[in-house]
């Protein structure tokens, strides 16, 4: 700050900041050069870099800001140390929770509020949770999860086209945890509404294809049957639309 040239001042980087009451913090790294910034954004491709990308870590709740995931990220990704993927996962978790049940509401333009939050997410998982490839490949588990949210989209989708009503369908999104057997039963579900719909034969056997295409052929071990995998089921969902 007491240098005489810009290059001298670019020097003192402030990362981030925060207002409580009235007291402003700010967090700088003296040794953070633009040199040292190129280098550690080259392994990602600028276009693909989400705005305001890591600030999705910041838990907002109507009168709550939590900092400490997004300031525990940010000292992270500077030191160049891996965060640990389920530490990231279960930040993404707890936002999720407050928020899904406005992004699930039929025809709502909050939807696309849960695309940008996902595609967020999942490039803090391939900034973060590791330090030298720049990839967060999912596990078997995450994977079976992702895929069947994938077919809970196409079903949603399905039955709309159908002209079909289905609370159970919808209210198969709703668990607040999704474990394997949630996930099972999910899929049980989906299967049993198709074969009930009165859509036409043609459409429902084109429909089975699809899903077919999407059905994990790996099952989540027993020593990983607990565990929460809301976060890659719900991102299976919302980029299913797509699909």
């Amino acid at each position: 700050s007491q240098g005489q040239t810009k290059s001298e001042k670019s020097l003192l980087k402030v990362v981030c900041f925060r207002s409580q009451q009235a007291k402003l913090e700010i967090l700088i790294d003296d040794n953070l050069t633009m040199d040292r910034m190129r280098r550690l954004f080259s392994q990602f491709d600028p276009v693909k870099i989400p705005f305001l990308g890591l600030e999705v870590l910041i838990y907002k709740d109507k009168k709550t800001i939590l900092w400490d995931d997004y300031i525990y990220s940010i000292r992270g990704f500077l030191s160049e140390s891996a965060i640990p993927k389920p530490r990231l996962v279960m930040s993404f978790q707890r936002i999720l929770k407050r928020n899904i049940s406005d992004w699930l509401r039929p025809n709502n333009k909050k939807r696309e509020e849960a695309i940008d939050f996902f595609k967020k997410a999942d490039f803090c998982l391939k900034t973060l949770s590791t330090s030298k490839t720049g990839e967060a490949d999912m596990n078997v588990g995450e994977s079976f999860a992702y895929n069947i949210g994938i077919i809970a989209r196409l079903s949603v989708n399905f039955k709309e086209m159908a002209e079909e009503e289905s609370n159970s369908l919808r209210d198969i999104l709703t668990y607040t945890k999704y474990d394997r057997e949630k996930l099972r039963f999910v899929y049980s579900r989906i299967g049993l509404g198709i074969n009930l719909s009165k859509a036409k034969e043609q459409d429902k056997t084109e429909f089975k294809k699809v899903v077919s295409r999407y059905t994990p052929h790996e099952e989540i071990p027993q020593s990983e049957a607990f565990n929460n995998y809301s976060y890659f089921f719900y991102k299976g969902y919302f980029q299913g639309e797509s699909v």
